[in-house]
């Protein structure tokens, strides 16, 4: 896709639509969906699609093995069978998918009706790729620590702690990451007007390149 086509079809991203469709479609059912397939498509599948393709570029720089990739707005029963069939968010995530699902970081924004998010980090990392970032960090720490020290401190850590410390050789900046079940960072936002316009794919950029280091210690250094 030429990027000035891109460009335009960023010029009008997501919409209060959006926020509305995302809003309404956790107490609606698939024939809902089937009746309002046009809406979705338009205006919340179709800006997921322009902005991975606007963010391809930055994101390559970083990995080029990295594949980005849009959320569905329906459930898988099979996994979910007490849950609506209808998501009332979305998302779009970079990842290697290379890299088995439970051991790869990724890049990711995720849209609600009234707030976004955007981070790096794993979704569900398994204990063996968390023992593997533990002995990356043992083997370098100062490596480590000074990576995490340049994450802003606008991004926040999540993720499930061990209720004792396994990590009283290392210092606390490094700690607070040893400690983790599985880690992500993320900032938090509400609704605003970026989320509107092709302001988003470069704020993203911003935010991401601010995570490449650790992505690539997370991604190359934990293998």
């Amino acid at each position: 896709m030429m990027i000035d086509e891109v460009k335009e079809r960023m010029s009008s991203l997501f919409s209060q639509t959006t926020l509305d469709f995302l809003a309404t479609a956790p107490a609606m059912d698939l024939a809902w969906l089937r009746a309002n397939r046009q809406t979705y498509e338009s205006q919340l599948l179709q800006p997921m699609k322009s902005l991975i393709a606007s963010l391809e570029p930055a994101v390559w720089a970083i990995d080029s093995r990295l594949q980005g990739s849009p959320s569905r707005i329906q459930r898988d029963l099979r996994f979910h069978p007490n849950q609506p069939p209808l998501r009332g968010c979305a998302w779009v995530v970079f990842q290697d998918r290379l890299i088995e699902p439970d051991h790869r970081p990724a890049f990711f924004f995720e849209l609600f009706p009234t707030r976004y998010r955007y981070g790096m980090g794993f979704y569900a990392a398994s204990t063996a790729k968390m023992d593997r970032f533990r002995q990356a960090v043992d083997r370098n720490p100062e490596r480590f620590a000074t990576i995490a020290t340049a994450v802003p401190d606008r991004f926040t850590l999540m993720g499930d702690r061990y209720r004792r410390s396994r990590a009283a050789h290392l210092p606390e900046s490094v700690r607070t990451w040893y400690d983790r079940k599985s880690f992500w960072v993320q900032v938090e936002r509400p609704i605003e007007p970026i989320l509107f316009g092709e302001e988003l794919s470069g704020l993203l950029e911003s935010e991401w390149g601010q995570l490449a280091d650790l992505y690539r210690f997370l991604a190359q250094e934990a293998r």
